[in-house]
């Protein structure tokens, strides 16, 4: 079963590969970052974010729950929230 932690590491290996005009290194993000203020991510970097986690996940991610999630760690639990829904790694 995949744990909260390693989807947070995968997120911010995602994120450091979407956002191009990051705002931090990869090693100094954390949970409580916005996406948008913090992080520097546009809403392009965003949507490209999202398209990965669905690919490496096997997920659907709809547009209102992206707009909710507007830190690492909001978007980490949403992740978790819909890999656990379905089973994912059992």
């Amino acid at each position: 079963m995949i744990t909260r932690k390693e989807i947070f590491e995968t997120l911010v290996e995602m994120i450091a590969d979407c956002v191009v005009e990051l705002k931090v290194f990869p090693s100094e993000i954390t949970e409580s970052m916005r996406l948008k203020n913090d992080l520097g991510a546009d809403s392009m970097d965003i949507a490209e974010l999202a398209e990965k986690c669905e690919r490496r996940y096997r997920i659907a991610i709809k547009d209102p729950e992206l707009e909710r999630a507007e830190t690492v760690g909001e978007l980490t639990n949403l992740i978790a929230e819909k890999l656990n829904n379905i089973g994912y790694g059992r």
